[in-house]
């Protein structure tokens, strides 16, 4: 039987339908763990800070003596304002349209339908361009319990959210570490403690991670750079494989075999579940994607190299949408608005779209990020 190949003509009804793939990986992993969404009416977004996490005794005393009163432990909270984008698009020219799209039948050309094509193309990349944004918010808030957010257009505004961070051995060896920069750290010598050092501890580092983040919430997952993940393996091979081979059942042997190869998408790939204690398991994962600076085109990566950070569950990260800042939106509070005009002496269209956000963590000493290497 002879093969047909079909040529553009009869395939130009079926092509008409094609949604083109991205090139482009547009990842969105660290930002899932901003479950909690809403809209909000007010100038600010106030967060509840702990300062002090203390677990104080009673007190022993002679019936005829006055014991202190007790005192609340002491709180505070963060004001913080709202980030505000905008992405614009603008009708395009007519050199740009008058070819043939594709799905068009060759040597006909749609000018009307290319437009449309053309602009929703362009709001497409809009949208793409805020999942960026949010995901840059996610990694540093993720990574350093901070984000800065500014530009050419924008005021610097510094987002703090207090996270504990331990520089002295003594609070270190204590076991409650959200935060922590073992290539500057003092215990065993400066660095001594860093992964890449030879003397590091990825295993009983990962514990200790695993045990803060437990303390105020449940691991979700944990992910950890390329370079900081082979700096791991390479410490459970060496010291913990028959011990971490005794945990495993034949599944789980089945998983470090095959997921590892098949479990990758949009460069999250799940490496191993591994077992921290008491029964639990965690997954780790690493997360190679990239994203483009605006004005240099210089990739960076999400997750920077050397760190590790343990994410507790969804519930803790929120995003929180504030008003648009524009009077034909009614300055109301909403996740997206387009705002749209038209020239009416020379035809062109403009659209801008808005948004006004913020992200952040109510308990962002759940959220453990250490640099190791």
């Amino acid at each position: 039987m002879a093969t047909e190949f079909m040529n553009p003509y009869s395939t130009a009804k079926l092509l008409s339908g094609v949604v083109p793939a991205n090139k482009v990986n547009r990842p969105n992993w660290l930002q899932t763990f901003f479950g909690q969404t809403r809209t909000s009416e007010e100038k600010t977004v106030n967060f509840d800070v702990e300062f002090f996490t203390k677990n104080v005794m009673g007190m022993y005393v002679s019936p005829d003596v006055d014991t202190t009163p007790i005192m609340l432990p002491d709180y505070g909270h963060k004001e913080l304002s709202f980030s505000y984008a905008k992405e614009g698009l603008n009708s395009p020219d007519y050199e740009e349209i008058n070819t043939r799209a594709l799905g068009q039948p060759i040597g006909k050309v749609d000018i009307a339908a290319n437009e449309v094509l053309n602009i929703r193309a362009k709001l497409a990349l809009a949208e793409q361009r805020f999942e960026n944004l949010f995901e840059l918010n996610a990694s540093n808030l993720i990574f350093t319990g901070t984000h800065v957010a500014q530009s050419e257009k924008h005021p610097k505004v510094l987002y703090d959210f207090g996270r504990t961070k331990v520089t002295k051995a003594a609070e270190f060896n204590s076991g409650y570490v959200p935060q922590t920069d073992l290539t500057t750290l003092n215990v065993g010598g400066v660095g001594a403690r860093a992964w890449s050092a030879g003397t590091g501890t990825p295993v009983k580092d990962l514990i200790t991670m695993v045990n803060t983040c437990n303390r105020r919430n449940q691991v979700s997952a944990v992910v950890m750079s390329d370079n900081a993940y082979d700096a791991f393996e390479k410490d459970v091979t060496t010291n913990y494989k028959d011990a971490a081979n005794l945990t495993l059942s034949v599944m789980n042997r089945v998983e470090l075999k095959v997921l590892p190869v098949v479990e990758k998408f949009e460069s999250l790939n799940f490496r191993r579940s591994f077992p921290v204690g008491q029964g639990q398991y965690v997954d780790i994962f690493t997360y190679d994607a990239i994203y483009h600076d605006r004005q240099t085109g210089a990739a960076t990566k999400y997750v920077p190299d050397g760190y590790v950070a343990v994410l507790p569950s969804p519930d803790v990260g929120i995003k929180v949408y504030g008003r648009i800042m524009h009077p034909r939106a009614n300055y109301a509070a909403m996740p997206r608005w387009v705002n749209f005009w038209e020239n009416a002496k020379t035809g062109k269209r403009e659209w801008e779209i808005h948004t006004s956000f913020l992200m952040g963590f109510i308990d962002i000493n759940s959220v453990v990020a250490w640099k190791v290497m």
